[in-house]
């Protein structure tokens, strides 16, 4: 007969009076740590939101974007002349803005395009200047005739205009033009000496003047040159002034806008032969095509009708 297991008879449950188990009516036991109640709840920390920089210049493509907004809205035709009037203003508005963004970019892409140049030409210049004067205390204290020591004083004052007028080229010229060096670095040979290097009391060492006299120096130059005379040096480093105006020489303005104009009429010149020389190898191209066809559908001829007349 087989054995009859039941529940409470079962051999892998055990009674009630043997295990501890506990009242569903008590509160949960805390696995970590055992606090009491009266403490407070575990203070979780809070996320910090750091504010955004605000940038101190316009976003391009967002002025680009609401320019383009507002045109679209002026497209309209049933707008009403009051809000015509009002979108007119904030599109002067944008515009304003973008350009005055655009001069400011190119203007900081300029000053770190040709900052290196100008520092060497800067330090060199400065250089110049402090040797000269120094150069001219040395002779105005020494023990030389009237006549040698006025001459000699004169030719260090046109040396000494001329250097100062270099550091001021280095200094002031217009940020937001391209800039043309006054200096240049000197090759040295194998044996040490250098090329064309000047005496040392005009420019620095390993370093020289490209342009030698006055009539040579860039066009910008002799404008510092004048800026220095009516006191306007910063407002040409800004770029507020009309350097053409204000050129002494005006040689450069002159010589630019001739160069200019023949530098065109010579590409409209160039663009011309070009396309005649094309119209000109087209139209042989196509007679040779011609003649090549009529000779052979001669010859095809001649044969056909040779064939013809033996037959």
């Amino acid at each position: 007969m087989p054995r009859d297991y039941s529940r409470s008879q079962s051999p892998v449950s055990n009674p009630t009076g043997d295990r501890n188990y506990r009242d569903r009516s008590d509160r949960p036991k805390r696995k970590d740590r055992d606090v009491s109640e009266d403490a407070p709840h575990h203070a979780y920390r809070k996320k910090i939101k750091i504010p955004k920089k605000e940038h101190p210049y316009p976003s391009v493509n967002e002025l680009k974007k609401r320019i383009r907004d507002v045109k679209r809205l002026l497209n309209r035709v049933d707008l009403p002349a009051d809000a015509r009037i009002v979108q007119e203003r904030a599109l002067a508005g944008y515009e304003n803005d973008l350009e005055e963004e655009m001069q400011r970019r190119h203007r900081s892409a300029m000053i770190k395009k040709y900052h290196f140049v100008r520092f060497l030409d800067r330090k060199t210049a400065t250089k110049d200047v402090k040797r000269l004067e120094r150069r001219e205390q040395e002779v105005s204290k020494s023990d030389l005739d009237a006549v040698a020591k006025e001459k000699k004083l004169a030719a260090l004052s046109q040396k000494l205009d001329i250097a100062r007028v270099n550091l001021n080229y280095t200094i002031y010229y217009p940020l937001t033009e391209k800039y043309i060096a006054l200096y240049a670095a000197v090759k040295k040979n194998k044996d040490g000496t250098t090329d064309g290097a000047a005496d040392d009391s005009d420019v620095d060492a390993g370093y020289k003047l490209v342009h030698a006299t006055r009539e040579e120096k860039p066009a910008m130059w002799h404008v510092v040159e004048k800026c220095m005379k009516d006191g306007t040096l910063e407002l040409l480093r800004e770029g507020k002034l009309d350097t053409p105006d204000v050129d002494s020489t005006g040689k450069g303005s002159q010589k630019s806008k001739i160069d200019k104009h023949a530098q065109s009429k010579t590409d409209q010149t160039k663009s011309k032969s070009k396309k005649s020389e094309y119209k000109d190898t087209k139209h042989a191209t196509k007679g040779k095509g011609r003649s090549v066809t009529s000779a052979a559908s001669d010859e095809n001829g001649d044969e056909s009708d040779g064939g013809f007349f033996e037959m």
